[in-house]
C-alpha cells in the first residue's frame, strides 16, 4: 500500500528512534489519517454553519491546528487521543449548532405561519384570482410538510415562496381591480352614448346588455382572463357604436330636413298627381325606404343620403310626367270648353234671330193700331217699358236698362223667358 507523503515522513521519523515501521504499522497510521480526514471534514462543515458561535469556531480551528502540529511528532496512541478529544469537541459544537438551528427553525416557521395565515385571510377577499387561491392552498400544504423539519433551508425556501406569493397576490388583486374599474368606466361611456340621438333600438339594447355583462364583475372577480375578455368586448362594442353614431349624426345633419320635406312632397304628388301605376309603385317604394332610414330601420351610415338621392330622382321624373299630363288635359279641357261655349253662343244667336223674326211677324199681324211702347229715359239709362225687356241678339242676353237702345231689341217679358238675363256692365243692366 502506497503511503501518503506525510505518513511516510512519520514512519521515517519513527525509524530514526529505533522503532521498526512495519507494513502493519503503516496501515494503522493510514487508518488514523483517514479517520482524521473525516473529522476535519466535519469540522469544516460546522465552521461553515451560520449557527456556530465565535467561541465554537475558535475551538474547532484550534482542534485542526493541534492535530496538524502533532501529526509529525505524536505516535499512534497520541494521535488517537487527539482524535478522541476532537470528536468530543465536535460533538459538543454539533449539538450546540443543532440546538441553535432548531430554535431558528421554530422562530422562522412561526414567521412563515403568520405569512401564510395572512395569505389565507386575503384569499377570501374580493378580486383574488382562483389561480392565486390555489397557490395559497398549495403553500399551506407545503408548510405542513416542513413543519417538522430539522433543517433551516426548506423553511427559508418556504418563507421566500410565501413572500413572493404575497407580492404576486397583491399585484394580481390590484390588476383585477384596475380592469374592473375600466369596465365601470365603460358603463359610464355607455350611459353617455345612450343619451345621444341617432341610436337604433337594437344598439340601445346592445349597450344596455353590455352594461349588465360588465356589472357582474363589479363586486368580485376571480378569473383575470374572463375580465380581460369582457373588457375587450365591451370596449370594441362601445367604439363601434360610437363611430356609427357619429357617422349617422353627420348623415342626418345633412339630409334629415331635406328628406322629410321630400317625403311630404312625394305624398302630395301621390295624392294629387297624374301618375301611372308603375310610377306610383316606384315612388311608394323609394319613399318607404327613406322613411325607414329616418327611423333607423335597417340603417347604416349613408343610407339617408342614398335614400334621399334615389327618391329625389324618382320624384323629379314622376313630377315632370305628372305636370305634363295635367297640362295636356287642362289644355284639352279648355279647348273643349271653348268649343262648347262657341256652340252655345251660336245656338243662342240662332234662337234670338228666330225670336226676332217671329216677333216681327207677330207685330205685323197686330196691325197699325197696336204699337210697341217707347222706353223712358232716366238719367243716362233707358228703362224698358212695363212688360218688356231689352234683348242683345248676338248674345241672347236680356236687360232692364240700357244706354243705347238702338243696339238692343225690345221684346215682351213673355218672350224674354226664352233667353238668359245678362250680367250688368257699363252699357246694360237689370
Amino acid at each position: 500500500m502506497k503511503l501518503r507523503k506525510e505518513l511516510l515522513g512519520i514512519v521515517l521519523a519513527f525509524s530514526m528512534t529505533g522503532i521498526i515501521a512495519t507494513s502493519a504499522n503503516a496501515n494503522a497510521y493510514q487508518e488514523i489519517y483517514d479517520q482524521q480526514e473525516k473529522q476535519e471534514q466535519k469540522i469544516k462543515t460546522l465552521l461553515e454553519s451560520e449557527f456556530i458561535s465565535a467561541d465554537e469556531q475558535s475551538i474547532l480551528k484550534n482542534e485542526l491546528s493541534t492535530f496538524a502540529q502533532a501529526k509529525n511528532s505524536q505516535n499512534r496512541q497520541g494521535l488517537l487521543a487527539l482524535i478522541a478529544q476532537s470528536e468530543e469537541q465536535v460533538s459538543q459544537v454539533s449539538q450546540s449548532v443543532a440546538s441553535m438551528e432548531a430554535n431558528t427553525i421554530q422562530t422562522e416557521l412561526g414567521q412563515v405561519e403568520i405569512q401564510i395565515d395572512t395569505l389565507v385571510e386575503k384569499s377570501d377577499e374580493a378580486f383574488i384570482s382562483k389561480a392565486d387561491q390555489d397557490q395559497i392552498k398549495d403553500l399551506v400544504e407545503k408548510y405542513q410538510t416542513v413543519s417538522d423539519t430539522k433543517e433551516i433551508t426548506p423553511v427559508r425556501a418556504l418563507a421566500d415562496e410565501a413572500k413572493t406569493l404575497t407580492e404576486a397576490v397583491t399585484d394580481n388583486q390590484k390588476e383585477l381591480i384596475s380592469l374592473v374599474d375600466t369596465l365601470k368606466a365603460d358603463n359610464e361611456s355607455s350611459d353617455t352614448l345612450l343619451k345621444k340621438p341617432y341610436l337604433s333600438d337594437s344598439e340601445k339594447k346592445e349597450l344596455n346588455q353590455n352594461k349588465a355583462d360588465n356589472q357582474q364583475f363589479f363586486e368580485d372577480a376571480d378569473v383575470k382572463q374572463a375580465v380581460v375578455d369582457r373588457q375587450e368586448a365591451s370596449s370594441k362594442l362601445i367604439e363601434t357604436i360610437s363611430q356609427k353614431q357619429a357617422a349617422t349624426a353627420k348623415d342626418f345633419k345633412s339630409y334629415e330636413d331635406k328628406a322629410k320635406s321630400l317625403i311630404n312632397e312625394t305624398k302630395s304628388l301621390l295624392s294629387n298627381g297624374d301618375l301611372s301605376d308603375e310610377e306610383k309603385t316606384e315612388l311608394t317604394s323609394a319613399k318607404t325606404q327613406l322613411e325607414d332610414s329616418l327611423v333607423l330601420k335597417d340603417y347604416t351610415p349613408g343610407n339617408l343620403k342614398t335614400g334621399f338621392t334615389d327618391l329625389d330622382d324618382q320624384y323629379t321624373n314622376a313630377k315632370t310626367s305628372s305636370d305634363k299630363r295635367i297640362a295636356d288635359k287642362k289644355k284639352a279641357a279648355e279647348a273643349a270648353a271653348e268649343a262648347e261655349r262657341e256652340k252655345q253662343e251660336k245656338e243662342q244667336a240662332a234662337q234670338a234671330k228666330a225670336a226676332e223674326e217671329a216677333n216681327q211677324a207677330s207685330s205685323n199681324q197686330t196691325g197699325s193700331n197696336q204699337s210697341t211702347p217707347s222706353p223712358s229715359l232716366v238719367g243716362e239709362w233707358y228703362q224698358a217699358p212695363d212688360g218688356y225687356k231689352f234683348l242683345k241678339v248676338e248674345s241672347g242676353k236680356t236687360y232692364g236698362q240700357v244706354k243705347i237702345p238702338s243696339n238692343f231689341t225690345l221684346i215682351t217679358a213673355t218672350e224674354a223667358q226664352s233667353y238668359t238675363p245678362g250680367r250688368g256692365n257699363g252699357y246694360a243692366k237689370q
